[in-house]
């Protein structure tokens, strides 16, 4: 049984896939005792691995995001792949998501007051997160962390970190922008204030972008309705000298294209994600080009490790991240994209609906 229990939605509704509700809570006792030591190195969790022959696993998944399946279309694909992993082994997985890192950390707390066998948690805010992981690991429930965080999981007791290092992601930015021959400031556009993984980017894009200043507009957009975001960007762009705008999620750069002709500017505009507007947009020339981090992998892996780790007891190399990104997207390879991009949408309509 796979269940998805979640918090409020306050989504953005561009480039949406919306998720059924999935099926009732799936039940299940306290974990067992430990039994088994892990093989540990340098800074390792101590988690040890509990014995579970005899019955059918338990994972919990919590990111940051308010009703993941109901949101963007990045938490979905997520999601499909978390879910097929789950039943291409035979396990029993419960997503739940909320905005507010403080929310989401005791979302961890019931998960592991449940006695599930293992843990797959995004990591967007290292201090509000971390109490609940050392948790995690005191009660013998090892953890392995996705997505936000790839820079901060060593300091958690996470087994390992699946995802894209975003500071790489940025400077893979500035340097296309570089390339390009765009000169002026670059607008980079934060749409989760707190969320350290979209500094990161930011960060990048500064450390390669020589011709111009780097401006962050910050904002926490699940809070915002469409016409303030649009209204922010526009606002920035007609009070500076912009080339470029650095969107850093599908939503942001649908608004900051209407933001562009707004202002009745002409810059370029690039983003992070992939989805079938974005792919259409690097067609049309409205987008430059997006850096895929590959979400699928970000769902599906980690539920593969942490079923590798708790039946055969095989241990990931914990001092070397399992990346997924980042991958560059633009005219010379959109055609290539496409085609696994409409696949995984066909499954994720023909398993949900939409």
């Amino acid at each position: 049984m796979i269940v998805s229990r979640h918090g409020r939605s306050r989504a953005l509704r561009w480039l949406v896939v919306v998720l059924c509700t999935l099926c009732p809570a799936c039940g299940g006792g306290e974990a067992e005792p430990a039994t088994t030591a892990a093989p540990s190195s340098a800074g390792a969790a101590t988690t040890s691995i509990p014995d579970v022959s005899a019955r059918r696993l338990r994972l919990g998944l919590v990111v940051h995001a308010d009703a993941p399946e109901h949101t963007l279309h990045f938490w979905p694909t997520v999601l499909l792949g978390a879910l097929e992993a789950a039943e291409d082994h035979d396990v029993d997985l419960e997503i739940r998501g909320d905005f507010d890192s403080a929310v989401q950390a005791r979302i961890v707390d019931t998960l592991i007051a449940d006695g599930v066998d293992g843990l797959i948690v995004s990591l967007p805010d290292l201090h509000a997160m971390k109490p609940a992981l050392d948790r995690a690991d005191a009660a013998g429930i090892p953890v392995i962390t996705i997505n936000s965080g790839i820079e901060h999981y060593l300091e958690t007791t996470a087994l390992t970190h699946v995802g894209q290092f975003d500071s790489a992601a940025g400077r893979l930015v500035g340097d296309r922008l570089t390339t390009m021959g765009v000169s002026g400031d670059v607008l980079c556009v934060i749409q989760e204030a707190d969320n350290v993984a979209l500094e990161e980017r930011c960060d990048g894009v500064e450390e390669t972008y020589p011709n111009g200043t780097v401006v962050r507009l910050r904002m926490q957009w699940e809070l915002a309705d469409w016409a303030s975001m649009i209204s922010a960007i526009s606002r920035e762009l007609e009070g500076g000298e912009f080339a470029a705008v650095v969107s850093l999620d599908l939503a942001g750069a649908a608004a900051a294209m209407d933001a562009i002709r707004a202002a009745q500017t002409d810059v370029v505009l690039t983003t992070f994600d992939v989805a079938p507007e974005a792919l259409e947009a690097i067609r049309s020339g409205e987008l430059a080009f997006t850096v895929d981090q590959q979400p699928y992998l970000q769902g599906s892996l980690p539920v593969q490790l942490l079923v590798d780790y708790l039946r055969d007891g095989t241990v990931p190399d914990r001092t070397q991240p399992v990346e997924t990104g980042p991958r560059l997207v633009d005219t010379t390879n959109v055609d290539e994209v496409e085609a696994e991009s409409a696949s995984m949408a066909a499954r994720i309509a023909a398993r949900f609906g939409s």
